[in-house]
C-alpha cells in the first residue's frame, strides 16, 4: 500500500493564464532573442537554445554561467514568477549557493533566488522537468530588475523552459490556490446521491493568513452545506469532532445559497503554500434533496473579507438515492480500509456513511484509522462491535512503521541503516540486518508495536503488514554489497554504480531473496508472540504476464506461500482484462487465499484515472467469481456518488450469487460463442485462418459455478465499444426442460431459452452479466425472447458488413490488407508492394514481425522470429495495443495508421514516472517498391492535461539478416554496424559487455535510464547501417531518425552467438498539455 499521497497541481495557470508574460521570449520560440549570456563572469560554460529550451552546460566546478534579460517590474505590485527546470547529472559540493536555478537582481542586488529546492537555494543532481513558481511583491522598490537563468559551482547540464512573470490582480494578496478533489480529475464535476452526504476535499495552498480566513460556497437550489471541517484529526474536549461555524444567506446570484465557513484559527495557522501535507485538506459535506438536479457552484477564499483567489467554479450533478440490496454480503467479504467518516463534523454524517457499508455486508472490515486510540470510546466501540477490525502496519522499506528511534534510545541500540547509492542513509534498517529473524526488531520492537495497537481493537484482529520495499535502488552498504558479491562470485566488492550497471538482474534477484527472508521473519514474530492473530500480507500481486514479479516492489509472494501468511491482501491497482487475468493467475498459482484491494479514491491523478465506475463493478464481480475471499477499497470512503451506486449494485448482485461462488467451479460445462461478429477467411500463401471482427476473443471472460441443480454463468465483456451477443449452451446437461434462465443483474427472464441446445444472450459493452440456469422459477422484471435476441443479432451483423477497415484496399501490385505468418495466431496488417511485404503486429507494439525482401526471403525469420520498427516509449516498459484506424494505398505506397495510448501503470508504485496518457499515432508506409519502410510517430500530450510528459522513444531493430543463407555461423559474426563518427565512417562489430551506447558528443547520459556502456566513438548523425555479408551474398539496412536534431544516437545489444540489435535513440522533449512531438523512422533496404 503506498503511503497516502496526492498529485500536486497548483492552479497558477488557471488563475493567471490570461495575464501578459513580462519576460520577452520566455518560451524561447525565437531562440535567444532578448536574452544575453552574462559577460562579467570570467569563467563560464556554454549556452544552447533549441526547441524552446535553454541548455546550460558546465564542465568545470569553477564556472559561473548566466543567461539574462531585463524585466519591467513596477513598485507596490505583486507578481508570480514561474519556470520549468530539469538537471542532468549536475554535481556540486552541496553548498546552498551552488547549482541551477533562477535569480532576480534589483539594481544589482539579490532580490530573489528560486529552484525546486525552494527560495534561496539551488538545485543539483538529476531529475526530470519540474515546475517552480513564487509570488512576490516589489514593495517600494523602483529601478532596474534583471532575471538570470544561472548555474554556479557545478558540473553537468541544466535545462530551462517556459519562463514567465505575470502581474497578479489587485484582489490577490497571498497567492492562494485550491484543488478540489476528486473534481479536478473529472472535469470539475462531482456527483451527489440524493439524501446522502457527499464529501469534497479542498486542498488549500497558501501561507498562514495574518487575518481571519473565510471560505465561501455558492450552492445551487436543493443542495446544502451540512458540515465543514479540516481533515486532520482535531477533536473537541470530549473527543468528538465539531463542524466549523457555518452561516448561510441568499446569494447575490439568483437561485443560489451562499454559505460562509470560518475554519478554526488552528487550521489556518498550519497551512502551507507549496508543501504536500494533510493539514491543508479541508472537507465540505454537501447534501442534495430529491428534487435537485444540481448545477454550477463556486468556492471563494478570503482573508479579512478580501478575496485572495479567483472563484473556483465546478458543477454538481444529483443522482438518485442509494438503494441498499435485498441481501447482504456474508461469505464474500467487503473491506473499506479507512473510515474517514469517523471524524466527520456531525454524528448524522458519520452514521450515514457507516450505515452505507453496514447495509452492504453483514460485517464489513476496516483498518484502524490514524490515532484510533484518541477517538471517543463510544465511536471505538461502534466500530469494533459492527465491523471486523484489522490491525494495519505500514513499512518504511524493510522496517515496520513505528517510533523506531525512540525505541532504540530506550533500548540503548543503534541499528544499521539503509545506505543509498549516493552514500546517504535513511531511517529504514538495512535488509541484511532485517533478514535475521533473531534480531531485536522482530523480538522486541514489533511485538511492542502490535500490542500497543491491539489495546483498542479486537484481541484476535488479523495483523496486516503493508510490505512494498522495492528491490533495485537501495541498500548499498558494505555488508549488502559483500553478500551480493559472494552470491554472484564477483571476486571483488563492487561499487553501487557497478552493481546497477553490470548486475541489474542479479541484484534484483538478490534483493527479492532478502525481502522473502524479511517477510518470513515478520510472520514468525507475529505467530510466536500473537498466536491467536492471523497474519496477512499486503503487497504487489503476481502478474500473469512476464515478468511475474514487479521490479518496483520486489516481492515474490510465491516464496511465502507455504503457510507463512493466512491471507494475501494484495494490490492490483487497475481494472480490465489485465485485472481479471492477474487475479486468475494468482488463484491458480497460489495456495494462500486472496483478498484484493483497489484504490478508486486514491488522492493522486495517476491512481484515480485508472478506474471507471463500470470497471470497479467488474472488478468486484471478478473477485467473487474467481474465488477471492473479498474485495477492499483503499484508502478511504470519500467516493463520488457514481462509485457509491456501483459498489452498492455490485454488492447486491454478488450477495445473490455468493452461495454459488462458494460452491463448485466448473467452466468445462459451458460452450459460449460470440455471435455478433463479422467473419472473414484470410488466405496468405498456404496459410488459412478465419478471423472475427470485433475481436471479442481477447475481451471476454467467463466462469461457471454449480450448486446442486443450479448453474451460474458469469460473462464479462471488456470491449468498451461493442455489446456482446453470445450463444450459451450446456451440452452435457441431461435435460433442459423445466429449467429457467434468468439474468440476475436485472431479474430478466429468457422465455423459450434452451440451455442444453443453447440460447442467445446480450452483455452490454464494458459490463458483466450473471446468467442463472435453475429448476426454480424466479420472479422476473423484464423478458427477452429468443426472437428479440435474433433481431438484435441480425442488426449487428448488417452493421459490421459495411466496415471497410476490415476489408483493406488494393491498387494494382500494391495492397494494404491483412495477412498471416507461421507461428503467429493473430491476423497481421500486411503492406505489399510487388514481391516485397511487411507484416505488422498491431496488438504487439505495432512492430514489424515479417519483412519479405522478395517472394521468399523474410529477413525477420529464423528459429526465433525477429522484429523491426519496435518503438519503446520512454518511461513505459510494456507493449502497446494499437488500434488500426486506416488501411490505404496512397501515392507513396500502401500504408496503415494506428493509434494507442500509454496506460496507467499496473502497480501501486507512487513514484512512477510513467508517461501515462501519452497518445501515439503511428503511420507506417512501404515505399520505393518495397525498399523503404517509413514510420511516422506523433506523440501527443492531450489538451487539458496539466501534467507535463517527458516524451521520446527508442526504435528496436532486431532482424535476422543472413539467416536465409544457412551458413551455420552466428548471425552477428556476419554483421557490421557502420556510422559517421568524429573520425569519419566508423565500423563496429561488438566488444566487451553486450550493451553499447553511441551518443552525440553533446550528450553525457543516455535517455530513459538506458543501461549500457557509453562508447568513446561518438555519433555525429546521419544513417546508421547494419550490413550482413557472406561470400557474394550481402544485404543491408540503413536506419535513420528524423528530424536529425532529435537523433540522439543508437544502442546495440551485441550477441556473439545469435542476432544483435540496432536501436536508434531519440532525445527527450517535455510536452505540456496539447503539445506534440513528431519523429520519423526511415529504414532503407539495400540488396
Amino acid at each position: 500500500m503506498k503511503k497516502i499521497l496526492m498529485c500536486v497541481v497548483l492552479l497558477t495557470a488557471f488563475f493567471y493564464g490570461n495575464a501578459q508574460n513580462l519576460v520577452r521570449n520566455g518560451d524561447f520560440k525565437e531562440g535567444g532573442k532578448f536574452w544575453t549570456k552574462t559577460g562579467w563572469t570570467k569563467n563560464a560554460g556554454t549556452i544552447e537554445v533549441k526547441d524552446g529550451t535553454v541548455c546550460v552546460t558546465q564542465s568545470d566546478p569553477g564556472q559561473y554561467t548566466m543567461f539574462e534579460t531585463g524585466i519591467p517590474l513596477k513598485p507596490k505590485t505583486r507578481y508570480t514568477v514561474s519556470f520549468q527546470i530539469k538537471c542532468d547529472d549536475m554535481k556540486t559540493d552541496g553548498k546552498r549557493q551552488n547549482g541551477a536555478g533562477l535569480l532576480i537582481l534589483h539594481n544589482g542586488a539579490t532580490f530573489l533566488e528560486l529552484s525546486p529546492k525552494g527560495k534561496w537555494s539551488f538545485a543539483d543532481g538529476s531529475f526530470d522537468w519540474k515546475s517552480c513558481s513564487e509570488t512576490f511583491s516589489t514593495d517600494q522598490k523602483e529601478g532596474r530588475f534583471m532575471l538570470y537563468l544561472r548555474v554556479r559551482g557545478g558540473v553537468g547540464k541544466a535545462f530551462f523552459a517556459d519562463v514567465r512573470i505575470e502581474e497578479q490582480p489587485e484582489t490577490v494578496q497571498t497567492g492562494a490556490s485550491v484543488e478540489l478533489q476528486p473534481l479536478v480529475w473529472q472535469n470539475n464535476l462531482f456527483h451527489l446521491a440524493a439524501g446522502f452526504p457527499g464529501c469534497i476535499y479542498a486542498d488549500l495552498r497558501m501561507p498562514p493568513p495574518k487575518g481571519t480566513l473565510t471560505l465561501t460556497l455558492d450552492l445551487p437550489k436543493g443542495i446544502s452545506l451540512v458540515g465543514a471541517s479540516q481533515w486532520r484529526w482535531n477533536p473537541s474536549q470530549d473527543g468528538h469532532i465539531l463542524s466549523d461555524k457555518i452561516s448561510s444567506a441568499p446569494s447575490p446570484e439568483k437561485g443560489f445559497t451562499r454559505y460562509t465557513v470560518s475554519p478554526t484559527p488552528r487550521y489556518a495557522s498550519m497551512l502551507q503554500q507549496n508543501s504536500l501535507v494533510w493539514r491543508n485538506y479541508y472537507r465540505f459535506f454537501l447534501l442534495a434533496d430529491t428534487t435537485s438536479e444540481g448545477g454550477m457552484a463556486s468556492l471563494k477564499i478570503s482573508v479579512d473579507g478580501k478575496q485572495v483567489s479567483k472563484d473556483s467554479s465546478f458543477r454538481l450533478k444529483v443522482l438518485p438515492e442509494l438503494k441498499m440490496p435485498r441481501e447482504k454480503l456474508d461469505s464474500f467479504k467487503l473491506h473499506i480500509c479507512y473510515l474517514f467518516c469517523l471524524n466527520a463534523p456531525t454524528a448524522t454524517i458519520r452514521d450515514a456513511c457507516m450505515n452505507f457499508w453496514l447495509g452492504l455486508a453483514e460485517r464489513p472490515s476496516t483498518f484502524n484509522v490514524f490515532r484510533f486510540s484518541s477517538y471517543p470510546e463510544d465511536i471505538r466501540n461502534t466500530v469494533n462491535g459492527r465491523f471486523d477490525t484489522l490491525l494495519f502496519i505500514g513499512a518504511a522499506r524493510t522496517t515496520p512503521l513505528g517510533n523506531l528511534s525512540t525505541w532504540e534510545k530506550k533500548k540503548g541500540l543503534s541499528l544499521p541503516r539503509i545506505v543509498l547509492a549516493n552514500g546517504k542513509k535513511t531511517e529504514s534498517v538495512c535488509p541484511s540486518f532485517m533478514e535475521d529473524a533473531s534480531n531485536p526488531v522482530w523480538n522486541d520492537f514489533l511485538p511492542e508495536l502490535i500490542a500497543g495497537n491491539l489495546r483498542y481493537l479486537r484481541k484476535d484482529a488479523p495483523v496486516v503488514w503493508d510490505f512494498e520495499p522495492g528491490a533495485k535502488d537501495y541498500c548499498f552498504c558494505e555488508i549488502c554489497r559483500k553478500k551480493f558479491s559472494d552470491s554472484v562470485r564477483a571476486g571483488k566488492l563492487p561499487a553501487a554504480d557497478e552493481i546497477t550497471r553490470q548486475y541489474p538482474s542479479q541484484w534484483f534477484a538478490f534483493r527479492v531473496k532478502q525481502n522473502t527472508l524479511i517477510l518470513k521473519a515478520f510472520s514468525r514474530s507475529v505467530r510466536e508472540y500473537f498466536p491467536k492473530n492471523p497474519v496477512w500480507l499486503c503487497t504487489d500481486p503476481l502478474h500473469s504476464r512476464q515478468p511475474h514479479v514487479a521490479e518496483w516492489c520486489g516481492v515474490d509472494v510465491r516464496e511465502v506461500d507455504n503457510g507463512e501468511f493466512d491471507m494475501f491482501m494484495n494490490m492490483p491497482y487497475y481494472e480490465g482484462t489485465v485485472w481479471y487475468d492477474d487475479m486468475a493467475f494468482n488463484r491458480k498459482t497460489l495456495k494462500t487465499p486472496d483478498f484484493p484491494l483497489i484504490d478508486p479514491t486514491e488522492d493522486m491523478e495517476m491512481f484515480y484515472k485508472r478506474y471507471t465506475p463500470e470497471g470497479v463493478f467488474m472488478n468486484m464481480v471478478a473477485a467473487a467469481a474467481l474465488g477471492a475471499k473479498g474485495i477492499g477499497f483503499w484508502p478511504g470512503d470519500n467516493f463520488d456518488a457514481r462509485y457509491l451506486h456501483v459498489i452498492a449494485d455490485a454488492s447486491g448482485l454478488i450477495a445473490g450469487a455468493q452461495d454459488c461462488y462458494a460452491a463448485e467451479r466448473c467452466d468445462s460445462l459451458i460452450r459460449i460463442t460470440p455471435e455478433n461478429v463479422m467473419k472473414m477467411e484470410i488466405a496468405d500463401g498456404s496459410l488459412r485462418r478465419t478471423v472475427s471482427f470485433p475481436d471479442f476473443d481477447s475481451s471476454f471472460r467467463y466462469t461457471v459455478h454449480r450448486k446442486g441443480a443450479r448453474l451460474l454463468a458469469t460473462v464479462f465483456n471488456y470491449n468498451p465499444e461493442n455489446r456482446l451477443i453470445v450463444r450459451i449452451a450446456f451440452p452435457e446437461m441431461k435435460e433442459s426442460s423445466g429449467r429457467t434462465v434468468t439474468r440476475l443483474n436485472d431479474d430478466a427472464g429468457y422465455p423459450g431459452a434452451d440451455p442444453k441446445a443453447g440460447f442467445l444472450a446480450e452483455i452490454p459493452a464494458n459490463s458483466v452479466c450473471l446468467f442463472e440456469v435453475s429448476p426454480e422459477k424466479r420472479k422476473t422484471s423484464v423478458l427477452f425472447t429468443q426472437d428479440e435476441m435474433r433481431k438484435r443479432l441480425e442488426n449487428d451483423r448488417k452493421r459490421l458488413a459495411g466496415v471497410q477497415l476490415f476489408k483493406g484496399e488494393t491498387k494494382g501490385a500494391e495492397s494494404a490488407s491483412w495477412g498471416l505468418l507461421p507461428g503467429i495466431s493473430t491476423p497481421l496488417v500486411k503492406l505489399s508492394s510487388g514481391s516485397r511485404s511487411v507484416y505488422i503486429h498491431a496488438s504487439e507494439n505495432a512492430s514489424a514481425v515479417g519483412y519479405f525482401i522478395d517472394g521468399f526471403e523474410d529477413i525477420l525469420a529464423d528459429l526465433s522470429r525477429g522484429v523491426m520498427d519496435d518503438a519503446k516509449i520512454y518511461g513505459f516498459d510494456g507493449a502497446l495495443n494499437y488500434k488500426v484506424t486506416s488501411l490505404k494505398v496512397e501515392k507513396e505506397g500502401p500504408s496503415v495508421t494506428m493509434t494507442a495510448a500509454v496506460p496507467v501503470p499496473e502497480n501501486a508504485d507512487p513514484d512512477s514516472t510513467s508517461p501515462y496518457g501519452l497518445v501515439i499515432m503511428k503511420k507506417v508506409s512501404l515505399e520505393n517498391s518495397g525498399s523503404l519502410l517509413r514510420s511516422v510517430y506523433t506523440l501527443e500530450n492531450p489538451a487539458g492535461n496539466t501534467r507535463r510528459i517527458a516524451a521520446g522513444l527508442r526504435i528496436r531493430h532486431h532482424p535476422r539478416l543472413g539467416a536465409a543463407w544457412k551458413t551455420d555461423k552466428p548471425l552477428s559474426s556476419l554483421w557490421t554496424i557502420s556510422f559517421d563518427g568524429e573520425n569519419g565512417r566508423t565500423d563496429f562489430r561488438g566488444s566487451g559487455s553486450p550493451d553499447h551506447i553511441f551518443l552525440r558528443k553533446d550528450l553525457s547520459k543516455a535517455p530513459d535510464g538506458l543501461p549500457g556502456q557509453i562508447q568513446s566513438a561518438r555519433f555525429t548523425g546521419g544513417p546508421v547501417v547494419l550490413r550482413a555479408a557472406s561470400g557474394r551474398q550481402a544485404v543491408s539496412l540503413s536506419c535513420s531518425l528524423l528530424p536529425a536534431s532529435d537523433f540522439a544516437g543508437f544502442f546495440s545489444w551485441w550477441s556473439t552467438s545469435n542476432a544483435s540489435t540496432l536501436e536508434p535513440i531519440s532525445g527527450v522533449k517535455s510536452l505540456a498539455g496539447g503539445e506534440k512531438m513528431q519523429l520519423t523512422s526511415v529504414v532503407l533496404l539495400g540488396k
